[in-house]
């Protein structure tokens, strides 16, 4: 088993003023490698994050988001890798008709080749939004790249 613990403290300014904001993102995970051989490896992660962001001119954008996210991962060394999880993310804004929630189903392939140094992915995400006052949103995204190791 591992974990990983991440405290991330941000100020961003703008040139827009209204933009201006601060915050903390706070992430904790865990990943259970439930079976390894040398060659192949069956992996599952769970990880939780907190974020809370205020805007110094814009109140009404203030918000805190908790995110939960599970995740299954089968590796064949220098070969490829399949991924798939699902993630949830409330969100809790200052001003509540902007409430909202969201969730995420997550897939992903990636192939290596010449001993893994260049690999291709392909990651494609789906993503549902369930608005508290507004008409509820779907999106699609794909993203396709290629990797060189030096």
């Amino acid at each position: 088993m591992g974990t990983h613990f991440k405290l991330e403290l941000f100020k961003k300014d703008y040139v827009d003023f209204d933009l201006d904001h601060s915050g903390f993102e706070f992430e904790n995970g865990w990943d259970w490698r439930l079976f390894s051989d040398g060659s192949r490896s069956f992996t599952v992660e769970l990880d939780g994050r907190f974020k809370e962001l205020e805007y110094d001119l814009a109140p009404a954008r203030n918000y805190r988001k908790k995110t939960l996210e599970s995740r299954i991962a089968y590796r064949r060394k220098r070969s490829w890798k399949a991924s798939a999880g699902v993630e949830g993310s409330f969100y809790d804004y200052s001003n509540p008709a902007n409430d909202k929630t969201r969730a995420y189903v997550l897939l992903s392939g990636e192939k290596s080749f010449l001993d893994g140094k260049f690999s291709g992915s392909l990651d494609l995400k789906f993503r549902f939004t369930d608005n508290k006052f507004k008409e509820d949103d779907k999106q699609q995204a794909a993203r396709v790249s290629v990797n060189r190791k030096f």
